[in-house]
């Protein structure tokens, strides 16, 4: 009887307390940062989801390619991919990595590198400003997202 209670712990401790820092893909239709227009774009040139866009976007010359097989501007291909770089730490969803950019921290790299104690009050006043999430992460759960930030694997570079 304390095997299964033993295993069942280990796997809870495992799967709850330890920082991930695999990606959340999405259909880009179910992210709220590209326009109707944009996925149209975005889908003409083979890209369907947000794992497909950092994949086409991962260098500068892949965002020039990019931009050019979308017809969208190359300014708009490093904004989204910036915002897909920040889709990779497990957990930060497409609100998060907006508020994440309006805190200045716009690559899983640039967020690994901020200090929670000055982030999340700039976190609060950006959201509080711009209205981008319902309800605000606490600030553990944001320090958690830090740290996975860290073990990101760096597919993106500016």
């Amino acid at each position: 009887m304390k095997r299964p209670i033993t295993a069942f712990l280990v796997l809870f401790i495992c799967t709850f307390f330890t920082v991930q820092a695999s990606a959340s893909h999405y259909l880009l239709e179910d992210v709220p940062f590209v326009t109707p227009e944009e996925l149209t774009a975005l889908n003409g040139a083979s890209v369907e989801a947000t794992e497909d866009l950092l994949a086409k976007a991962a260098t500068q010359k892949d965002r020039e390619l990019l931009a050019k097989a979308s017809g969208l501007t190359l300014d708009r291909v490093t904004a989204l991919a910036t915002l897909t770089d920040l889709l990779q730490i497990r957990g930060v969803g497409p609100k998060m990595a907006l508020l994440f950019q309006g805190c200045q921290a716009n690559t899983a790299a640039e967020l690994a590198k901020q200090d929670i104690k000055v982030l999340y009050p700039r976190m609060k006043e950006v959201n509080r400003t711009h209205q981008i999430s319902e309800v605000l992460p606490s600030e553990e759960l944001v320090a958690s997202w830090l740290r996975a930030a860290k073990n990101v694997p760096v597919k993106f570079t500016l």
